[in-house]
């Protein structure tokens, strides 16, 4: 099992952007080390990181404006999914779904036409899928297989 994640893949995650992913490292709400030039993160770090009341907040607009951008939008040329998942697990399998969605996400996110977000709460895990229905469906097929 992964034992860090990178800023990039943090970025993805969230939805927050490295600048502001930086922001947070500078004020020590985030904890991580720079390993040959690539910013790191412990996933016990990540998770002290989403429990902060103010980066919850800002995942939390972040992630609403995913779905609310979704909705608003009336001139799609395309077909899209947004999809929200909501998993009751342990922390081990919050560990292994964000593990899986994150590395997903990594084949599709480069063009834009794919979004992931992540948050962990004391109860559940929720991912947000949102992109070309191709794609959502690829990755969401794939985590059905794998179960």
């Amino acid at each position: 099992m992964k034992e860090y994640i990178t800023l990039k893949e943090l970025s993805i995650m969230t939805g927050l952007t490295t600048r502001t992913l930086r922001n947070y490292m500078k004020i020590h709400v985030l904890q991580g080390e720079k390993v040959d030039g690539v910013w790191k993160f412990r996933l016990d770090d990540v998770g002290m990181f989403f429990s902060d009341s103010g980066v919850k907040a800002s995942i939390r607009a972040k992630r609403n404006a995913v779905v609310y951008d979704y909705l608003q939008d009336n001139h799609k040329t395309s077909n899209e999914i947004c999809s929200i998942l909501d998993f009751c697990v342990d922390d081990q399998e919050a560990k292994r779904i964000s593990e899986f969605f994150v590395t997903a996400s990594n084949l599709y996110t480069e063009d834009g036409n794919f979004s992931f977000h992540y948050e962990k709460s004391e109860r559940y895990v929720r991912v947000i899928l949102r992109g070309s229905a191709e794609r959502v469906m690829k990755v969401l097929n794939s985590y059905y297989s794998d179960c």
